[in-house]
């Protein structure tokens, strides 16, 4: 902390600092509360997000291996049928062609064509299909190749390589059935090409919160097979930043907040397809996921900002029946100290500021007391208690600082008259002109004439001034004093 930055705390009064800590420990406690609770609320949010979103991931999962084994499921089934074992029976496949457009059509929500190739087709061109055009379904076939082959080998159903029908120009993924001649020897392999579009609309139907992504990629070519983004089916390019899709890809089953290549924060939920070398994700902006965190987030802060203003107010309140009253000690304080003893604080609140103006105006009674005790002390006599010379000296230094005409007339023990006047035109009644001839020296301090006059005790002697008072000498020896009319 700097020099200067100390100096301005200082500076600070009582309230302006009673305000600010209160206004910091409401911030303190209501923004510790709140991020509690927020952070509370954001994890549990989370959780119950991401558990949602991994049923959600493995219903469609479930759905996804139901779709593709119904329509393995069918091409089983039509790979059995008499058509067509009695067509690899007589060499003869001119009549399946309508045969397998018949079927084609009851299954086109699933099914997007059916083919039928030879066990030695290198090239890929099929002996009937269910489309027009047999030299497209030809190169579109070429591809699986090695799929073909592992059906004639295993005897088993092999799903090929996704790719796009060349004839409907929709993406497709074949399944590959042998068909079995009467002895159990594999005669050919019958094509069911899967529509990823028809998949597509039946993972529609599963409700997603709005803005939410769903995918589903194919584990051994990293190819995606259905996304909200048609441009990216059938592609496999990939960053490495989605931890996510990676993880999905790898075959895992789990949740995280996770980061998308394009830089956008998401809740990802990811699962393998059952029987298949498939995997879904699905991915909810974290935007969108803690909307509600965000809107508890505002309101919070509107909370803990009305906190701190009601607390900056009642400080302020609280400061100020603090610190008018210890305002008034430090005015009465100046005020006695620049010799007004008569000043009291009126303090009489019933808190301990109260007490002490209380104790203070005591302090001040008995200081009253003491210095005047002390004057009186000071400026009278300890015999007779009458005002001594210091007194009398302090009156007529007083008289002189004011610059006005001024006579004097003591009497002393003896019943002599002494007087004493400070300019031309004071005059004595009583006395004549000549008294001034019996002057004494000029008093040296004061600059007055000194004349002194024996009296008789019943006598008086008068004076009279410009701006003088009246005086007689008492056989008491007493002065009092009038003003002259």
């Amino acid at each position: 902390m700097s020099v200067r930055s100390r100096f301005r705390l200082k500076s600070l009064g009582l309230a302006p600092r009673l305000v600010a800590l209160a206004v910091l420990l409401a911030s303190l406690a209501g923004g510790s509360i709140a991020f509690s609770i927020i952070s509370s609320a954001r994890t549990a949010l989370r959780d119950e997000i991401l558990e949602a979103h991994l049923a959600l991931a493995d219903m469609m999962a479930a759905q996804i291996s139901e779709y593709v084994s119904d329509v393995r499921a069918e091409a089983l089934d039509l790979a059995e049928r008499p058509e067509v074992t009695s067509a690899f029976a007589m060499n003869d496949f001119t009549v399946l062609n309508d045969q397998l457009a018949k079927w084609q059509t009851r299954r086109q929500d699933k099914i997007d064509s059916f083919a039928i190739y030879s066990i030695d087709s290198i090239d890929g061109t099929p002996l009937a299909n269910s489309r027009a055009t047999r030299s497209s379904v030809a190169v579109a076939s070429s591809i699986n190749a090695i799929s073909r082959a592992q059906a004639v080998e295993t005897g088993q159903p092999v799903i090929g390589r996704a790719l796009l029908s060349k004839t409907s120009g929709t993406p497709i993924v074949p399944i590959y059935v042998p068909v079995h001649s009467a002895s159990g020897n594999v005669e050919g392999v019958f094509c069911a090409t899967l529509s990823l579009e028809g998949l597509t609309r039946s993972l529609v139907s599963l409700q997603l919160a709005p803005n939410s992504r769903r995918s589903v990629m194919d584990n051994v070519t990293g190819d995606v097979l259905v996304s909200e983004d048609p441009t990216k089916i059938l592609t496999s390019f990939t960053t490495g930043r989605n931890a996510a899709s990676q993880a999905a890809r790898n075959g895992e089953r789990g949740t995280m907040e996770n980061t998308r290549s394009v830089g956008e924060a998401t809740l990802a939920a990811y699962t393998p397809v059952p029987d298949l070398r498939w995997a879904v994700l699905l991915q909810e902006p974290s935007s969108d996921a803690f909307a509600p965190i965000d809107g508890m987030t505002r309101q919070a802060l509107i909370w803990v900002s009305a906190a701190m203003l009601l607390a900056g107010l009642l400080a302020a309140g609280l400061a100020l029946t603090m610190v008018r009253p210890l305002r008034k000690l430090r005015t009465t304080a100046e005020r006695m100290a620049s010799g007004d003893l008569g000043r009291r604080t009126g303090v009489r609140s019933g808190d301990e500021i109260g007490a002490l103006g209380h104790a203070f105006d005591r302090m001040a009674e008995q200081l009253q007391d003491s210095v005047e005790e002390l004057t009186r002390q000071a400026l009278s006599d300890t015999l007779t208690a009458l005002p001594n010379r210091v007194l009398l000296r302090q009156r007529l230094e007083n008289a002189i600082a004011c610059g006005d005409h001024l006579a004097l007339l003591v009497m002393d023990l003896d019943r002599c008259c002494r007087g004493w006047w400070a300019s031309p035109s004071t005059w004595m009644v009583g006395w004549s002109p000549s008294a001034s001839a019996s002057a004494l020296p000029e008093f040296p301090s004061t600059g007055l004439t000194r004349i002194r006059c024996c009296a008789a005790p019943t006598s008086r002697c008068t004076w009279r001034s410009t701006q003088a008072r009246e005086g007689r000498c008492m056989r008491r020896s007493t002065i009092r004093t009038r003003p002259i009319a």
